[in-house]
This record gives structure tokens, sequence and C-alpha cells, in this order.
């Protein structure tokens, strides 16, 4: 509608294969506000009902790899401001979610308490031909710092997509994560535009792992453990090039050079920094 709108949806993300309750379930529901000048105000819930055996967190600080002997959830609750400043040039993202949920074993039962937030701020230049934009984001992920205390407070970053807020390369969760982002971009001609960005990446709590982006319940960079003394994960460069060949299509060129921090080569004297590179033809329909 013109003030609001509601989303919902039931998706059923692993059907089981026996006759008992054994499935993966995942609701959302979405309120979008838009009775706010220049903004809009998203407040949303995402649940996730796990009624599998195997747990779906999973945490380099505790014991995730007992069988379930109930249901398992995994709540989130957000809110997100999108908006801009009327005339002058700058717009932002400001998002907070909440985690809670319960994982019962015949053993032990674990809570979820964790947090996560982000804030995105840009500006375009005036009156500038070329659209010249810079802008920053901050984004941070709470991580674990007791082990074995049953208290599961590692964000668990849902179904990722990381490609598009963490940099290029692919190699951080939103998951016991700092990450500080500075951008730019600029349109060259009508056919050519060009996009930068460096990131810093450290660790929201040493004692905890460095996870990967995507399958955002099984994969670490490094389970670092209680003995880590420092947090710096590492840092990235991103530069992305697209050329319009017409209004249908175009290619886009990437590259990335990701700078292996101390909290990784303290753990592994082997790692190296390494680069990703792809061109790709972009076609709109």
């Amino acid at each position: 509608g013109d003030s609001a709108d509601i989303l919902l949806i039931s998706s059923k993300l692993v059907e089981g294969t026996s006759n008992a309750d054994d499935d993966v379930d995942m609701y959302i529901a979405q309120a979008t506000i838009k009775t706010i000048p220049n903004n809009s105000l998203d407040v949303y819930g995402i649940f996730l009902r796990n009624s599998s055996t195997t747990q779906v967190w999973n945490s380099a600080m505790e014991n995730t790899s007992l069988a379930l002997s109930e249901a398992e959830t995994l709540n989130t609750y957000g809110v997100r401001l999108k908006g801009n400043v009327d005339g002058v040039g700058v717009d932002y993202t400001v998002e907070v979610a909440k985690q809670t949920g319960e994982a019962k074993t015949t053993t032990l039962t674990q809570d979820k308490d964790a947090l996560a937030y982000a804030v995105r701020v840009n500006y375009a230049l005036p009156n500038n031909a070329n659209k010249i934009k810079i802008g920053f984001e901050y984004a941070v992920a709470s991580g674990d710092g007791t082990s074995g205390d049953n208290k599961n407070e590692t964000f668990s970053n849902l179904y990722p997509t990381n490609h598009a807020h963490f940099g290029i390369a692919d190699r951080h969760a939103w998951r016991n994560l700092n990450a500080l982002g500075f951008k730019g971009s600029a349109k060259v001609n009508d056919q050519l535009s060009v996009k930068a960005a460096y990131w810093n990446f450290t660790l929201d709590e040493k004692a905890d792992g460095a996870y990967a982006a995507g399958n955002w319940n099984t994969n670490t960079v490094s389970t670092l453990g209680i003995g880590n003394t420092n947090d710096a994960v590492g840092s990235e460069v991103d530069l992305v090039a697209n050329y319009k060949l017409n209004k249908a299509t175009g290619l886009q060129v990437g590259w990335s050079r990701y700078f292996v921090g101390d909290a990784i080569t303290d753990n592994n004297a082997t790692a190296e920094d390494s680069d990703f590179a792809y061109l790709q033809l972009v076609a709109k329909f």
C-alpha cells in the first residue's frame, strides 16, 4: 500500500526422508513502513525450525555436533532504516538484528544469544558529470568469547550472498566479524563505469573462529582457538569495471587482492595473500 507493505514467506528448506517430522522449515514476516519522509523502515522476523537430528548452528566455541533430541530453533528479529538526506546527496542504511533460539540434545541445552548491526553511508558529489560517489560501511556480528558454556553467541549469517557486502573475494561471513569498508564509484562515459573498495576485517572475539562466506552453518576460515592473541584477519582491495555494449548486454571485469592478517598467519604460517579475478557477460531481460 501507500503507507506500508507486508511480506509473509513460508519455505521448506529440507524435506525429511522418514515419516517423522524431520524437516527444516523457515518462516519470514516483514513489514515495510513508508510514512517516514525520505525513508523506509523494515521490521522483520526470520524463524528457522529444524526438526532433524543434525544441528544447523555451528560454532568454534560450543559443541554443536551432538544429535538433537528436540526441534532446534533460530529466531532473527531485525529493523532496517534506509533513506536519504534531501538535496544533500547523502543516502544511508542502518540495520540491527538480534538472534535467539535453542538447541537441545540428550545431554545439554544450548541457547542462542547473538547480535549484529551494520551502518552504510554514501555521498554523491554535486554537479558532477561523472556521477562520483564515495561511501563507507561498518558491519559487526557478534562472536563467542567463552568456550563450553552452552551459550552460543556467534551470530549466524542466514543463507548469505556476501559477494555484494564484504568484498568480491567472498572470504567472510557476517559472523564474529568487524568489517570496515571504504568505497568509491564513477561513470567514465556513457559506456564505462568503475568501482573501487577497500575492506579491513577483524574478529569480534579473538577466541572464536574466522568464518567463511557461504554454507553459513559449516564453514570456517580458521578455528583460531582460545590461545589466539590477534584479531586482524585480513584486508582486501577490489576493482570492478562495467562496460555497456548495448541496452541489454554488457561486460563486467573484477579483480580483488586479499591480504592475510596476523590472526591467520599466527595459526597458519604458510597462509599467503591471494588474488581473485573474473570476466562475465551481463544480460538484462
